[in-house]
C-alpha cells in the first residue's frame, strides 16, 4: 500500500465531554469507566483513494471530513493477584459517525478489548508479561476509479499477542526474548501492520564512576613492580 499526502487539508475543530469515574472497591481490584463525546469539524481522516497506483498498490489518503461524531466508552478492570502479578481486562465501545455522508467513519472498529498479564516465576525468576487485543470488524469505502462506483466492504475482525520473557543476571545486565504480532495478523489492504517478528537481546544499565571513585580505584589496584 502507499499513503498519499494532501495539501489541502484544513485544521480541525472540536467540542470534547468526557465524565470518568474510578473506584477501588477492595485493595487488589481497581475499576475505571470514560465516557466521552466529540464534536468534530474538519476531521483529519484517511481514506481509501480510487485505483491504485503505478506499481499496482492501494492507495490511501489523508482527507477532512466535514462533520464527524465520536462517541463511546471505555472500561478497565485492575485485578492484582497478590504476589503472582497483575491482571488487566479492557473494552472500548466507540460510535464514529460521518454526519455529511450519513455513515460509519472509515477504518474505525466499534468494539476493541484487551487483556494483559504481568507475572513472575519465582523459582526461575523470569518475569513475563503477554498482552492480547482484539478489534471488531471494520467498515471501508472502496471506490472503482473506472466507473467511480463506491462500495462497502468489512474487514475481518482479528487479534493479535505480544508477549515478552526476561531474566535479571546479576544488578546490572537482564536477558529477554518476546515477540509481537505472534498470531500473525494483517494483511496488505485492510490492515498493514508488520508481521510476527520474534526478537532476543541482552540489556545493561552502567552508573559513570565518579572522579573520586576513578582514582580510588586505580590506586588500590596499582601495586609497583620490585
Amino acid at each position: 500500500y502507499v499513503v498519499e499526502g494532501n495539501p489541502d487539508l484544513k485544521p480541525e475543530t472540536s467540542s470534547n465531554l468526557q465524565l470518568g469515574i474510578e473506584s477501588q472497591p477492595h485493595t487488589l481490584l481497581w475499576l475505571s469507566v470514560n465516557a466521552f463525546y466529540n464534536e468534530i469539524e474538519n476531521l483529519v481522516d484517511y481514506a481509501t483513494l480510487p485505483g491504485s497506483d503505478p506499481e499496482g498498490r492501494v492507495r490511501y489518503g489523508y482527507v477532512n471530513v466535514d462533520t464527524a461524531r465520536i462517541q463511546g466508552v471505555e472500561s478497565l478492570v485492575r485485578l492484582r493477584l497478590q504476589d503472582a502479578g497483575t491482571l488487566r481486562l479492557g473494552l472500548t465501545v466507540t460510535d464514529s459517525w460521518d454526519r455529511g455522508k450519513e455513515r460509519a467513519l472509515e477504518g474505525r472498529a466499534f468494539l476493541r478489548s484487551n487483556i494483559s498479564v504481568t507475572t513472575r516465576i519465582p523459582f526461575l525468576d523470569i518475569r513475563a508479561t503477554a498482552r492480547a487485543t482484539a478489534v471488531g470488524p471494520r467498515p471501508f469505502y472502496l471506490v472503482e476509479a473506472s466507473t467511480s462506483e463506491e462500495s462497502t466492504v468489512m474487514s475481518d475482525a482479528y487479534w493479535t499477542l505480544d508477549a515478552r520473557l526476561a531474566r535479571s543476571l546479576g544488578q546490572s545486565l537482564e536477558i529477554f526474548l518476546g515477540g509481537d504480532n505472534l498470531s500473525n495478523a494483517g494483511d496488505p489492504r485492510y490492515l498493514p501492520i508488520p508481521p510476527r517478528f520474534l526478537y532476543v537481546g541482552l540489556s545493561g544499565a552502567f552508573s559513570p564512576l565518579a572522579k573520586n571513585d576513578i582514582s580510588e580505584s586505580i590506586d588500590s589496584s596499582f601495586s609497583p613492580l620490585n
